[in-house]
């Protein structure tokens, strides 16, 4: 019988891409708030402001979370033994895991950036990342608390 804790796993690296299921989601977002906008009893002014302020919002998170025009934030999950990374780039970006949710359809996994202290969350949905890696990734979070200190 062995002992789990008596080597550390390997270390990870998951490389990430754009979901087609998050941008189709936002997408739908978009397409009610915007039905809810119209049918709402507002002045036209006042729907006109809010559709716009709505697309904009929507076309931001689009293109910073999904890839559209141009990269995601993060393009790679590392886990070396000592600590988590995001590779952003070509720069690597040290990270805290604070909590993570596990899923059978996604992961959720909420990061503070050891540098900034900001606080990020990383979403993956099944067609983010290759389905070997995101297994192997769901393994690790479940196993990690018993080779961290």
């Amino acid at each position: 019988m062995s002992n789990r804790s008596s080597s550390l796993p390997e270390p990870l690296s998951v490389e990430l891409f754009p979901s087609i299921y998050l941008r189709a989601a936002l997408i739908a977002l978009w397409a009610v708030l915007l039905f809810a906008v119209w049918r709402s009893a507002l002045p036209g002014v006042l729907q006109g402001a809010l559709g716009l302020a709505i697309t904009s919002y929507i076309v931001r998170v689009l293109r910073r979370h999904t890839g559209l025009g141009g990269r995601a934030d993060c393009s790679a999950l590392m886990w070396d033994g000592a600590g988590w990374q995001w590779l952003c780039g070509r720069e690597r970006r040290p990270v805290v895991l604070l909590r993570s949710t596990v899923w059978p359809g996604f992961l959720l996994l909420n990061f503070r950036c050891a540098r900034t202290g900001k606080a990020c969350v990383l979403l993956l949905l099944p067609d983010s990342a290759a389905t070997n890696s995101l297994r192997r990734l769901r393994v690790y979070l479940r196993h990690l608390p018993v080779f961290a200190s």
